[in-house]
């Protein structure tokens, strides 16, 4: 009798909360983008059931930068933005790069790098001084769980900040425990052959991705979310 309830609860403990695990183990690592300056698209890498991967235009690109400045608690943002006016996709898309940056100017520098390396070439950027590995190091969950800590660090009593950290260190370890192991659970990106040889000589370039691609019933429903953001926008800019 044990053993059947101990099934059973962890058949309805699965069926209840699996829409809320899927997003942090068994599925693809991280979303990563990937900018292809030959045809000039750009593919976001996302799991299925965030939207799959998508190609977009790189000539209807967006870019916005948020944040504070270095003193400031507030760390930066870089997002991308493809509006559906632009693109040409009848669904309004974008996509974080960078993670969370140092502040404002980080993500501006983050997006002029991107932006000369797509419009000038690669001898117009300098090489990158480290590559972000794709085995999930221990260490990596550990700076994960104290980034929450850095902006704080920057302007606030490093002091109280120290003791407030050491109290809280038992559920720190075990955050960054459990961080870790989601990531072991989880597998790295992979590309389709089409891209990993777009730009090649010879090779076919990529389809850009539109609302047809995810059906008829949800195409309908993403040019209406997409005309309804443009009707809001316009009158918010009126009178």
């Amino acid at each position: 009798i044990i053993r059947i309830m101990w099934a059973a609860g962890n058949v309805l403990f699965f069926r209840v909360s699996w829409r809320w695990l899927r997003l942090d183990i068994f599925v693809q690592r991280r979303i990563i983008a990937r900018f292809n300056r030959v045809t000039r698209q750009v593919h976001i890498n996302r799991p299925a059931y965030a939207g799959g991967l998508v190609t977009l235009p790189w000539d209807a690109t967006i870019a916005e930068a948020s944040g504070g400045d270095a003193a400031s608690p507030a760390g930066g943002t870089l997002a991308m933005v493809w509006p559906a006016g632009y693109s040409g996709s009848g669904f309004d898309d974008y996509c974080l790069i960078g993670g969370t940056l140092p502040d404002r100017a980080s993500a501006e520098a983050l997006w002029e790098y991107i932006r000369l390396y797509m419009e000038e070439g690669p001898n117009a950027v300098p090489r990158p001084a480290r590559l972000r590995s794709t085995f999930p190091w221990p260490w990596d969950s550990v700076r994960s769980t104290l980034s929450f800590l850095a902006p704080s660090w920057r302007t606030g009593d490093k002091g109280l900040l120290l003791t407030f950290a050491l109290l809280l260190s038992p559920l720190l370890l075990l955050h960054s425990i459990c961080h870790w192991l989601s990531l072991l659970l989880c597998w790295p990106t992979w590309w389709p052959r089409i891209i990993r040889r777009a730009g090649l000589p010879g090779a076919p370039v990529p389809k850009l991705t539109t609302a047809d691609d995810y059906g008829p019933e949800m195409a309908t429903k993403l040019r209406a979310s997409a005309l309804k953001i443009v009707d809001e926008n316009s009158g918010s800019s009126g009178p």
